[in-house]
């Protein structure tokens, strides 16, 4: 059996299989997870608004806040991330162009060449998820969060400038 498991209130182990850990029940829901939630959910909002997924945010919320290993996390935001996205979807699927007559805000044109590519990704990223430990998926995430990071913080530099200008 895991000694660590008993280290942490979240872990919860021999209650179903014994010797083996789990993750802890739903409820009781501990005062970390009630402020993280709150996070989450702000997180979310402000992402699907910008019209990004925020998926690199929300894993790393769901592994501090939650104490989700990485590849539940992943399969936690991915899920959070098609919820938003089918929500913003709904809201927005009839929504008339401010400046053109007759058109949708959704380029559909643009839809019908995205989504299979975006479905490959996702593919992808399944068998990724598949093959390799929580570790590698770990260092993967950090190092992309990090060049996504560093490209976002020249963008804004190179934005403000031509707004300066």
């Amino acid at each position: 059996m895991d000694e660590d498991c008993f280290d942490y209130p979240w872990n919860v182990c021999g209650v179903k299989t014994p010797g083996v850990c789990g993750h802890k029940p739903v409820f009781p829901v501990l005062p970390l997870e009630y402020g993280g939630i709150v996070v989450f959910a702000l997180i979310m909002i402000i992402s699907n608004i910008a019209g990004i997924g925020g998926g690199g945010v929300a894993i790393s919320i769901v592994i501090a806040m939650f104490n989700f290993t990485t590849k539940p996390a992943i399969a936690i935001s991915s899920f959070s991330i098609f919820v938003t996205t089918l929500a913003r979807f709904i809201m927005n699927f009839r929504e008339k162009h401010p400046e053109k007559e007759g058109v949708v805000v959704i380029d559909y044109n643009l839809v019908s060449i995205m989504m299979p590519t975006t479905l490959a990704g996702a593919q992808i990223g399944a068998f990724i998820l598949i093959a390799f430990p929580s570790i590698i998926i770990q260092i993967i995430l950090t190092l992309m969060l990090l060049f996504l990071t560093i490209q976002s913080t020249f963008k804004a530099i190179e934005i403000t400038k031509k707004e300066s200008a």
